[in-house]
């Protein structure tokens, strides 16, 4: 993990966490949700999470969800 000078801390996922995912569209995103709120609330001025995979975007974990920009946005509910 490291955060930008925007205070987005990046979270780089191994391939296998990608690969395993079976989920549904609902299921991908609470993994989503839950990984962005963890990191928000448990590291000190962490304000948004981008997720990586073996140090590179990746357009999807599960093939639902976008994830080539910031978490918030795909997971806030307004």
């Amino acid at each position: 993990m490291y955060r930008d000078k925007k205070h987005v801390l990046y979270v780089d996922l191994s391939d296998d966490f990608r690969r395993s995912f079976s989920g549904d569209a609902r299921q991908e995103f609470l993994l989503l949700k839950s990984l962005y709120e963890t990191v928000v609330q448990n590291v000190p001025g962490a304000e948004d999470v981008r997720i990586l995979v073996e140090g590179k975007e990746t357009e999807s974990i599960g093939g639902h969800f976008i994830i080539l920009s910031a978490l918030r946005e795909i997971v806030k509910e307004e």
